[in-house]
């Protein structure tokens, strides 16, 4: 495999405009908020997972397969409260990212 190995202190850059506040978080697990931080899987602001198009070619085995590749096409849960929710203007800037790494 090709890509980066996660650990618990990598920090990637943070946008600068970003806020520590709710609409602009989502609840993930470590695997998951790793590879959406190192743009292997995306959001669109429907909150449908999109993984990279390298990572879904990729044959390595039953984590990468159902850790990942499985998300393809699902939808993320998200809270019933409004204020709860993540910002959808805020997944699309961060989608438009994520978006030319998808033809890779």
């Amino acid at each position: 495999m090709a890509w980066p190995v996660f650990t618990v202190e990598d920090h990637p850059e943070t946008h600068p405009l970003e806020e520590p506040v709710i609409p602009n978080g989502l609840a993930l697990c470590k695997l998951h908020h790793a590879a959406f931080d190192r743009y292997l899987i995306g959001v669109t602001p429907d909150l449908e997972v999109t993984v990279r198009l390298d990572v879904l070619e990729e044959i390595d085995g039953p984590m990468l397969q159902h850790g990942l590749q499985g998300f393809q096409g699902r939808r993320i849960h998200v809270p019933r409260a409004d204020h709860l929710k993540p910002n959808r203007d805020f997944l699309a800037e961060r989608y438009a990212i994520f978006l030319p790494g998808t033809l890779t």
